[in-house]
């Protein structure tokens, strides 16, 4: 069990046995304890706080099955030896690690090539970054050939699928997979998964998609959005839409 779970649980108690004792004394208190009613009224407080508590542990928390990091692109960052969304992605991925469930790992979606700036290309260096902050080999998958979005979210998908068969000869569905990237970004991820399904190249309800959100630098944040926004409305993304189901026909007959 997450160590969230077991606080959110605690919270939980704690927070119910605060307000029915509050509520308790808050009924006898104008006949013997009329002097405390204010104390009273603090551990009422104190038990709806700790209520919010829970609620935010207990029902926030997410349970995943894997993690995907894509490479992707932006300025050089030398002291690490990443491009800047590389190491975005990867560090908002190293704090929702306890969104994984005991057996979750972590997945680098891109291709597996030669970088000049970066020593053994992109996922190499995401891969040592996260082992560089104490995740082990074995939770680390690298799905190595996808060079473009769409293609990170089919051989990402059949890869993670392969998995869950390989190791437990079935799927256990849906299997719970969030994507790490910045929304504009994810919004793609999620039409190509939907387009997978529509074609019939997944099940629906093979898996379950959650989005894990990076954001551009303060001062770009703003630009950002309003990319977003337009993208939304965009031909472009009907476009993409369109050609991505002729790709995906044609990758995965």
């Amino acid at each position: 069990m997450f160590k969230e779970t077991k606080l959110g649980i605690f919270s939980l108690i704690a927070g119910l046995f605060l307000i029915l004792i509050s509520s308790s004394f808050s009924i006898t208190g104008n006949v013997v304890f009329e002097n405390n009613m204010l104390d009273f009224s603090y551990l009422k407080i104190l038990g709806w706080v700790f209520l919010l508590i829970s609620m935010i542990l207990l029902l926030g928390r997410k349970s995943l099955d894997a993690i995907v990091i894509p490479t992707g692109g932006g300025e050089f960052e030398p002291q690490e030896e990443m491009y800047y969304q590389d190491e975005a992605r990867a560090k908002k991925a190293l704090r929702r690690k306890s969104w994984l469930d005991d057996e979750g790992y972590f997945v680098i979606s891109g291709k597996v090539h030669d970088d000049e700036k970066v020593r053994g290309g992109q996922s190499v260096s995401i891969y040592n970054y996260l082992k560089r902050h104490g995740i082990k080999p074995g939770n680390i998958m690298i799905e190595g050939k996808s060079k473009k979005t769409m293609e990170n979210v089919i051989y990402t998908l059949k890869k993670i699928k392969e998995r869950e068969i390989r190791k437990h000869g079935k799927i256990r569905r849906p299997i719970r997979v969030a994507f790490v990237s910045y929304p504009e970004h994810l919004k793609r991820f999620e039409d190509f998964e939907k387009t997978a399904i529509e074609r019939g190249y997944f099940d629906r309800g093979d898996f379950e998609f959650h989005k894990i959100r990076t954001f551009p630098h303060g001062k770009d944040r703003k630009s950002q959005r309003k990319v977003e926004k337009d993208y939304e409305s965009s031909p472009e993304r009907i476009i993409k839409h369109a050609i991505a189901k002729v790709l995906m026909r044609y990758m995965l007959g």
